[in-house]
């Protein structure tokens, strides 16, 4: 199964644990981390995940995403097609990278 994290999926395990829905979530990404490094799952990164990612300010933080995104089986890479279907699911309400998420992967990457 091919799967797609974003950054704040993957950071989640560095917010604050006290909060049960919090806590849930990061106990979930540590165990999707795992199934990934165990090839249940494959990772599909993107040029998007890189370009957040670079812009993290907290440097530990930034070192975990790389380890987790390297891992990745397939990569994500941005074109005409992909920024235009981005612009008409803006128009939807959903802003800016947020959009990259819910695009699907193409056909002829799966």
């Amino acid at each position: 199964m091919k799967i797609y994290l974003d950054t704040s999926t993957i950071n989640r395990i560095f917010d604050d644990q006290t909060k049960a829905r919090i806590y849930l979530e990061a106990a979930a990404s540590l165990l999707i981390f795992t199934l990934i490094e165990k090839n249940y799952f494959d990772l599909v990164s993107s040029e998007i995940l890189i370009y957040e990612n670079d812009k993290n300010p907290y440097e530990e933080r930034k070192l975990f995403v790389s380890s987790i995104i390297k891992n990745a089986k397939q990569f994500q890479k941005l074109d005409e097609k992909i920024l235009e279907r981005a612009k008409e699911i803006e128009k939807l309400g959903i802003r800016g990278l947020d959009v990259h998420y819910i695009l699907p992967v193409p056909k002829e990457q799966e």
